[in-house]
């Protein structure tokens, strides 16, 4: 992990079984971080809120914040109440 990024990256980071398009389905080859958010650190494997997010399947393009808020709700995650919402828990 890269300890030198100091952008923001999303509260979920979801798993690469996840990662698939919301649209459309389409996994890792065609679904993929096509705009990194500026000052990122080259070599950090997180997905950042500001990160450019496109599926060249369905032609569909969002920001990681809302890729991830997406795949989060998918997989019935909430903002943990305990931390503040940094990290997230099961619905039930």
């Amino acid at each position: 992990m890269a300890d030198n990024c100091l952008v923001k990256h999303t509260k979920y980071q979801p798993s690469d079984d996840e990662w698939k398009c919301p649209q459309c389905g389409g996994g890792s080859e065609v679904f993929f971080i096509n705009d990194p958010m500026e000052n990122a650190a080259d070599d950090c494997p997180k997905v950042h809120e500001q990160d450019g997010i496109e599926c060249s399947k369905c032609g569909l393009y969002w920001s990681g914040k809302t890729v991830t808020t997406l795949m989060a709700k998918k997989a019935n995650l909430v903002p943990c109440p305990c931390c503040k919402g940094k990290g997230v828990v099961p619905k039930d």
